[in-house]
């Protein structure tokens, strides 16, 4: 994802698992 310029996030809560975040930027053609 970085390399389009988004961003990609991971957290991991105790007792909760594991969130993952994708953050793409829009797209423009």
């Amino acid at each position: 994802a970085n390399k389009l310029g988004g961003t990609v996030r991971l957290e991991s809560t105790l007792g909760e698992g594991s969130t993952f975040f994708v953050t793409l930027p829009e797209v423009k053609e």
